[in-house]
Protein backbone atom coordinates (compact mmCIF):
# COMPACT_ATOMS: atom_id res chain seq x y z
CA UNK A 1 0.00 0.00 0.00
CA UNK A 2 1.37 3.87 -0.99
CA UNK A 3 -0.48 6.82 -0.86
CA UNK A 4 0.14 9.44 -3.76
CA UNK A 5 0.31 12.98 -2.97
CA UNK A 6 -1.18 15.46 -5.59
CA UNK A 7 -0.24 19.10 -5.85
CA UNK A 8 -3.79 20.04 -6.18
CA UNK A 9 -5.17 18.04 -2.92
CA UNK A 10 -4.45 19.16 0.49
CA UNK A 11 -3.84 15.72 2.59
CA UNK A 12 -4.53 16.08 6.54
CA UNK A 13 -1.84 16.04 8.89
CA UNK A 14 -0.38 12.95 10.93
CA UNK A 15 -2.03 13.72 13.91
CA UNK A 16 -5.20 15.00 12.35
CA UNK A 17 -7.95 13.35 14.47
CA UNK A 18 -10.18 11.55 12.07
CA UNK A 19 -13.83 10.10 13.02
CA UNK A 20 -15.72 7.32 10.88
CA UNK A 21 -19.31 7.08 12.06
CA UNK A 22 -20.98 3.61 11.33
CA UNK A 23 -23.66 1.38 12.60
CA UNK A 24 -23.01 -2.03 14.86
CA UNK A 25 -23.12 -4.03 12.11
CA UNK A 26 -20.36 -2.08 10.09
CA UNK A 27 -18.25 -2.31 13.00
CA UNK A 28 -18.95 -6.17 13.50
CA UNK A 29 -17.83 -6.59 9.85
CA UNK A 30 -15.02 -4.66 10.57
CA UNK A 31 -13.86 -6.16 13.37
CA UNK A 32 -13.83 -9.90 12.39
CA UNK A 33 -13.54 -9.44 8.02
CA UNK A 34 -10.56 -6.94 8.50
CA UNK A 35 -11.61 -4.83 5.61
CA UNK A 36 -12.77 -1.04 4.60
CA UNK A 37 -15.54 -0.60 2.16
CA UNK A 38 -15.00 2.09 -0.35
CA UNK A 39 -17.92 3.02 -1.82
CA UNK A 40 -18.09 3.82 -6.00
CA UNK A 41 -18.51 8.11 -6.25
CA UNK A 42 -21.40 7.89 -8.47
CA UNK A 43 -23.47 5.79 -5.92
CA UNK A 44 -23.90 8.60 -3.02
CA UNK A 45 -27.09 10.26 -2.64
CA UNK A 46 -25.68 13.94 -3.81
CA UNK A 47 -26.06 14.57 -7.76
CA UNK A 48 -22.95 16.49 -7.98
CA UNK A 49 -20.14 13.78 -6.75
CA UNK A 50 -17.90 13.87 -8.45
CA UNK A 51 -19.36 16.40 -10.95
CA UNK A 52 -18.12 18.49 -13.33
CA UNK A 53 -19.80 21.48 -12.97
CA UNK A 54 -21.57 23.08 -16.14
CA UNK A 55 -20.13 25.88 -16.03
CA UNK A 56 -16.85 24.37 -15.90
CA UNK A 57 -17.08 22.43 -18.52
CA UNK A 58 -18.18 26.00 -20.76
CA UNK A 59 -15.05 27.37 -19.53
CA UNK A 60 -13.05 24.55 -21.17
CA UNK A 61 -15.23 24.69 -24.01
CA UNK A 62 -14.49 28.82 -24.49
CA UNK A 63 -11.00 28.33 -23.84
CA UNK A 64 -10.83 25.40 -26.40
CA UNK A 65 -12.37 27.34 -29.11
CA UNK A 66 -9.81 30.26 -28.92
CA UNK A 67 -6.90 27.81 -29.06
CA UNK A 68 -8.69 25.97 -32.11
CA UNK A 69 -9.19 29.19 -33.77
CA UNK A 70 -6.11 30.36 -33.34
CA UNK A 71 -4.63 27.23 -35.00
CA UNK A 72 -7.32 26.33 -37.52
CA UNK A 73 -9.53 28.15 -39.78
CA UNK A 74 -13.57 28.96 -38.99
CA UNK A 75 -15.13 26.19 -40.86
CA UNK A 76 -17.33 23.54 -40.50
CA UNK A 77 -14.93 20.84 -39.44
CA UNK A 78 -13.30 23.25 -36.91
CA UNK A 79 -16.80 24.01 -35.39
CA UNK A 80 -17.33 20.08 -35.03
CA UNK A 81 -14.61 20.07 -33.55
CA UNK A 82 -15.44 22.39 -30.72
CA UNK A 83 -19.05 20.92 -30.12
CA UNK A 84 -16.78 17.32 -29.57
CA UNK A 85 -14.33 19.38 -26.49
CA UNK A 86 -17.83 20.01 -24.43
CA UNK A 87 -19.14 16.26 -25.41
CA UNK A 88 -15.69 14.92 -24.09
CA UNK A 89 -15.63 16.68 -21.02
CA UNK A 90 -18.96 15.29 -19.47
CA UNK A 91 -18.14 12.08 -21.02
CA UNK A 92 -14.89 12.24 -18.37
CA UNK A 93 -17.21 13.68 -15.79
CA UNK A 94 -19.64 10.44 -16.01
CA UNK A 95 -17.14 8.11 -16.52
CA UNK A 96 -14.82 9.39 -13.67
CA UNK A 97 -17.54 8.61 -11.05
CA UNK A 98 -17.31 5.25 -11.99
CA UNK A 99 -13.45 4.89 -11.91
CA UNK A 100 -13.08 5.99 -8.42
CA UNK A 101 -14.22 4.51 -5.05
CA UNK A 102 -13.89 6.83 -1.85
CA UNK A 103 -13.96 6.20 2.11
CA UNK A 104 -15.34 8.89 3.99
CA UNK A 105 -13.63 10.46 7.23
CA UNK A 106 -14.97 13.11 9.40
CA UNK A 107 -11.67 15.34 10.49
CA UNK A 108 -13.07 16.95 14.09
CA UNK A 109 -10.41 16.96 17.42
CA UNK A 110 -14.32 16.15 19.11
CA UNK A 111 -16.87 14.06 18.34
CA UNK A 112 -20.07 15.29 16.66
CA UNK A 113 -23.58 15.90 17.52
CA UNK A 114 -24.03 16.45 13.43
CA UNK A 115 -22.36 13.31 12.76
CA UNK A 116 -24.33 11.36 15.05
CA UNK A 117 -28.00 12.25 14.23
CA UNK A 118 -26.61 12.18 10.73
CA UNK A 119 -24.27 9.11 10.00
CA UNK A 120 -25.80 6.38 12.80
CA UNK A 121 -28.92 8.11 13.81
CA UNK A 122 -27.71 8.43 17.69
CA UNK A 123 -27.84 4.68 18.30
CA UNK A 124 -24.38 3.82 16.11
CA UNK A 125 -20.24 3.42 16.56
CA UNK A 126 -17.73 6.49 16.59
CA UNK A 127 -14.41 5.29 15.48
CA UNK A 128 -11.62 7.60 16.50
CA UNK A 129 -8.12 7.52 14.80
CA UNK A 130 -5.55 9.87 13.03
CA UNK A 131 -4.55 9.89 9.81
CA UNK A 132 -0.89 8.26 10.79
CA UNK A 133 -3.12 5.55 12.06
CA UNK A 134 -5.05 5.30 9.30
CA UNK A 135 -2.70 4.73 6.71
CA UNK A 136 -0.82 2.67 8.99
CA UNK A 137 -3.59 0.45 9.32
CA UNK A 138 -3.75 0.07 5.22
CA UNK A 139 -0.40 -1.10 5.09
CA UNK A 140 0.74 -3.16 8.36
CA UNK A 141 2.30 -6.71 7.36
CA UNK A 142 2.23 -5.94 3.77
CA UNK A 143 -1.35 -6.22 3.32
CA UNK A 144 -2.82 -4.10 0.29
CA UNK A 145 0.49 -4.30 -1.62
CA UNK A 146 -1.09 -3.64 -5.29
CA UNK A 147 -3.02 -0.65 -4.09
CA UNK A 148 -2.16 2.87 -4.69
CA UNK A 149 -4.35 5.86 -2.75
CA UNK A 150 -4.67 9.02 -2.80
CA UNK A 151 -5.86 10.92 0.00
CA UNK A 152 -7.31 14.88 0.79
CA UNK A 153 -8.99 17.09 2.83
CA UNK A 154 -12.53 17.97 0.95
CA UNK A 155 -12.94 21.40 -0.69
CA UNK A 156 -16.29 23.03 -0.37
CA UNK A 157 -16.83 25.36 -3.02
CA UNK A 158 -19.19 27.66 -4.93
CA UNK A 159 -20.94 25.94 -8.03
CA UNK A 160 -21.74 28.66 -10.23
CA UNK A 161 -18.04 29.46 -10.38
CA UNK A 162 -15.75 27.56 -13.09
CA UNK A 163 -12.81 25.71 -11.76
CA UNK A 164 -10.65 24.47 -14.79
CA UNK A 165 -8.02 22.34 -12.51
CA UNK A 166 -11.24 20.28 -12.23
CA UNK A 167 -11.86 19.54 -16.07
CA UNK A 168 -8.48 18.57 -16.38
CA UNK A 169 -8.15 15.89 -13.93
CA UNK A 170 -10.51 12.70 -12.97
CA UNK A 171 -9.75 12.77 -9.72
CA UNK A 172 -10.00 16.13 -8.38
CA UNK A 173 -13.64 16.37 -8.44
CA UNK A 174 -13.97 13.81 -5.93
CA UNK A 175 -12.57 16.09 -3.57
CA UNK A 176 -15.25 18.89 -4.22
CA UNK A 177 -18.21 19.02 -2.46
CA UNK A 178 -20.90 22.00 -2.37
CA UNK A 179 -20.78 24.59 0.58
CA UNK A 180 -24.13 23.00 1.67
CA UNK A 181 -21.62 20.38 3.05
CA UNK A 182 -18.83 22.05 4.95
CA UNK A 183 -20.07 21.10 7.97
CA UNK A 184 -19.08 17.16 6.82
CA UNK A 185 -15.25 18.72 7.16
CA UNK A 186 -14.41 15.33 4.98
CA UNK A 187 -11.38 13.50 4.56
CA UNK A 188 -11.60 11.14 1.61
CA UNK A 189 -9.27 8.36 0.53
CA UNK A 190 -9.65 7.71 -2.87
CA UNK A 191 -8.70 4.41 -4.81
CA UNK A 192 -8.76 4.61 -8.86
CA UNK A 193 -10.12 1.40 -10.07
CA UNK A 194 -8.07 0.61 -13.18
CA UNK A 195 -10.02 -2.09 -14.78
CA UNK A 196 -13.15 0.16 -14.51
CA UNK A 197 -11.53 2.55 -16.86
CA UNK A 198 -10.03 -0.37 -19.45
CA UNK A 199 -13.31 -1.36 -19.95
CA UNK A 200 -15.68 1.64 -19.37
CA UNK A 201 -18.86 -0.23 -19.19
CA UNK A 202 -20.40 0.81 -15.92
CA UNK A 203 -22.93 -2.44 -15.75
CA UNK A 204 -19.80 -4.40 -15.22
CA UNK A 205 -17.79 -2.08 -12.59
CA UNK A 206 -18.80 -2.98 -8.76
CA UNK A 207 -20.51 -0.54 -6.62
CA UNK A 208 -17.74 -0.83 -3.87
CA UNK A 209 -14.88 -2.72 -3.17
CA UNK A 210 -13.47 -3.60 0.12
CA UNK A 211 -9.53 -3.52 0.90
CA UNK A 212 -7.63 -5.29 3.19
CA UNK A 213 -7.59 -3.10 7.01
CA UNK A 214 -5.83 -3.86 10.70
CA UNK A 215 -8.78 -2.67 12.93
CA UNK A 216 -6.25 -2.61 16.30
CA UNK A 217 -4.05 -0.65 14.14
CA UNK A 218 -6.54 1.92 12.95
CA UNK A 219 -9.27 2.48 16.20
CA UNK A 220 -7.60 4.67 18.85
CA UNK A 221 -10.63 4.74 20.98
CA UNK A 222 -14.65 3.13 19.97
CA UNK A 223 -17.00 5.33 20.83
CA UNK A 224 -21.03 4.43 21.80
CA UNK A 225 -23.47 6.32 20.86
CA UNK A 226 -24.87 8.35 23.90
CA UNK A 227 -27.75 6.56 24.26
CA UNK A 228 -26.11 3.27 24.33
CA UNK A 229 -27.29 0.86 27.10
CA UNK A 230 -24.45 -0.86 29.55
CA UNK A 231 -25.45 -4.67 28.07
CA UNK A 232 -23.91 -2.81 24.71
CA UNK A 233 -20.83 -1.82 25.84
CA UNK A 234 -20.06 -4.97 28.11
CA UNK A 235 -20.94 -6.79 24.81
CA UNK A 236 -18.40 -5.13 22.48
CA UNK A 237 -16.17 -5.34 25.09
CA UNK A 238 -15.86 -8.70 25.21
CA UNK A 239 -16.34 -9.21 21.44
CA UNK A 240 -13.29 -7.03 21.51
CA UNK A 241 -11.36 -9.39 24.01
CA UNK A 242 -12.23 -12.53 21.97
CA UNK A 243 -10.82 -11.24 19.25
CA UNK A 244 -7.59 -10.20 20.66
CA UNK A 245 -7.80 -6.28 20.15
CA UNK A 246 -6.70 -3.98 22.39
CA UNK A 247 -8.44 -0.96 22.09
CA UNK A 248 -10.60 0.95 24.72
CA UNK A 249 -13.99 1.42 24.63
CA UNK A 250 -16.65 4.14 26.11
CA UNK A 251 -19.93 5.32 25.93
CA UNK A 252 -20.12 9.16 24.27
CA UNK A 253 -20.52 11.52 27.68
CA UNK A 254 -21.98 14.07 24.63
CA UNK A 255 -25.35 14.55 26.36
CA UNK A 256 -24.62 13.54 30.05
CA UNK A 257 -25.76 16.57 32.89
CA UNK A 258 -23.72 19.25 34.00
Amino acid sequence: MKFTTHKELKPPSDNQALWRYISLAELISLLTRKKLYMRRVDQFKDPYEGHITDVTIQMHKQEEEKFILSKLDDSPRTREMIRNVTNFYKDVSDSAKTWNYVSCWHANDFESAAMWDLYSKNQGIGIKTNFKRLKESLSVGGINPDKDLVAGHIEYRDYSQPHLSDGANFLLPAFRKRLSFEHEKEVRLLFLHSGNMSSNNPKKSPLGIEIDIEPNALIQTLYLAPSSQAWLEKSINALIENLDYSFPVQVSNLYDPV
